[in-house]
């Protein structure tokens, strides 16, 4: 198995999923976890997930 880093909490994940965020007004792609991906599109509606 092959174990990714989330690049929003830090911990360990199997599947990670590409999301874009909107930061200092450039869009930056980060991988991140299941719930994290759903917190960022919860709590900001920049955020698109790609999957």
């Amino acid at each position: 198995m092959l174990f990714q880093v989330c690049q929003e909490c830090g911990a360990l994940h199997e599947n990670l999923e590409p999301i874009i965020v909107i930061q200092e007004g450039k869009k930056i792609t980060k991988n991140v976890c299941t719930e994290c991906a759903k917190r960022n599109k919860d709590n900001n509606t920049h955020n698109i997930l790609l999957g």
